[in-house]
């Protein structure tokens, strides 16, 4: 790809020559490589709006109209901004791929009024620019985060691209989980009505390959297609509801889990101590295991220029997300108005390996400053709560114990070795 880019670079000729090969495929990694992409697009069309200004003369004379495969796939901290996407969709009219792998941002504490309004970047716009007839869409992979009348009309949107689509992959998240935000709030009078099969019916003749998470309403839609040459199906239950171990266990005092809690992707802005325990009333003691063996395990990941900076904590900083999403922070949680356990009175790092770090004591000079400076901040957290923070005899950790041991703090690799 450099060698192309360079080749674009020697003559205004070359540079016209090279361009159907340089955007054939764009595969987007960041929000910024998307701004930028949005930004070239816009400012081609902006060049030649004097000499014609309808907009399709501006798009035939700009890189978009060669873009045939846009492939959006970032990490949960950079997704990408609707309105950029939007921008670079009505610039791309021969689109015949479009994949987005949950990485399109979409605003936690959006108004139902915003979520639903007919917005420029809003999920029905942007599925109705990228179904333009134009595109002549054969793969195509869409998220719908949190539109709760997608179902309603995916169908008209997907009709006049239908024809010529070989896959099709739905996949239904949502930013605010069912059991925290209940779906009748605020929603349109007109949305709240029954589905009417006739009205949803699509036909997809060329249509191979559907992928789709399910829900009722989902179901309800994909049960009026015709699909005749379907040859692959598959299909991934949505659950509606979290287990209620809250009702079920109405007594809990003491819950143990591990530290290699994942991020969920109903759940994507905090991350629960366990997938079975989002919450509890009651709960006063919380234990974390292994949490010596998931500080080494992100240290593994981050790049090398991290790595050797001994004083920066970004590799910790899932585990440090983790654990204020326990004591009920601001930050951590899709409402600040609540916490998760309101009872909470102890978290115990319940790792020998993890103590030893922490107070030195491993076969090292000293522990390394970004571990002491890690539990300092998880001490100031849990104070702010009044909850304790225990090691693994369960003795309260204290800022003099680390205080004394920082002192002594050496810049020197994690590494822990139990007898």
């Amino acid at each position: 790809m450099r060698q192309k880019c360079n080749f674009s670079l020697v003559s205004k000729r070359w540079h016209s020559f090279t361009q159907e090969v340089l955007y054939e495929f764009v595969w987007i990694s960041c929000a910024a490589q998307a701004k930028a992409l949005a930004l070239t697009l816009l400012s081609q069309a902006c060049q030649y709006a004097p000499l014609n200004p309808t907009k399709e003369v501006m798009i035939g004379c700009q890189s978009g109209r060669y873009i045939r495969r846009l492939h959006i796939e970032t990490s949960t901290l950079e997704r990408c901004d609707p309105t950029d996407l939007r921008t670079i969709l009505d610039y791309s009219p021969q689109l015949l791929i479009y994949s987005d792998q949950r990485s399109i941002r979409r605003s936690l504490y959006a108004s139902t009024a915003e979520k639903y309004s007919d917005h420029y970047s809003s999920p029905q716009k942007l599925l109705s620019a990228l179904a333009h007839p134009n595109n002549n869409l054969r793969r195509l992979s869409w998220t719908n985060y949190d539109d709760a009348s997608f179902h309603l009309h995916m169908s008209p949107t997907l009709r006049s691209t239908s024809a010529n689509l070989e896959f099709l992959e739905l996949t239904f998240v949502s930013a605010n989980p069912p059991h925290r935000f209940p779906p009748s709030i605020g929603l349109p009078a007109h949305l709240s009505g029954d589905l009417d099969p006739s009205a949803h019916a699509l036909a997809l003749p060329n249509l191979r390959s559907l992928k789709v998470t399910l829900d009722n309403d989902a179901f309800s839609v994909l049960s009026t297609w015709s699909m005749p040459r379907l040859v692959n199906l598959s299909v991934n239950h949505n659950l509606s509801a979290s287990i209620p171990l809250a009702k079920w266990c109405p007594n809990l005092t003491q819950f143990v889990c591990s530290a290699d809690a994942e991020w969920n992707w109903r759940t994507p802005d905090w991350i629960a101590p366990h997938i079975l325990l989002p919450a509890h009333p009651t709960l006063e003691f919380i234990g974390i295991r292994d949490i010596d063996l998931r500080m080494l395990s992100d240290l593994e990941v981050v790049p090398d220029r991290i790595h050797r900076d001994l004083t920066n904590e970004t590799p910790f900083f899932r585990l440090k997300g983790q654990i204020e999403t326990l004591l009920g922070l601001p930050q951590g949680l899709p409402t600040a108005s609540s916490k998760p356990f309101p009872g909470l009175k102890y978290v115990r790092d319940m790792s020998l390996g993890s103590h030893l770090m922490r107070m030195g004591r491993s076969d090292i000079e000293g522990p390394e400053l970004r571990v002491v400076k890690f539990w300092e901040n998880i001490l100031e957290s849990c104070k702010g709560q009044d909850v304790w923070l225990e090691d693994c005899y369960g003795v309260n950790v204290t800022r003099r114990d680390l205080g004394k041991v920082k002192m002594h703090a050496r810049g020197h690799p994690v590494t822990c070795h139990i007898s």
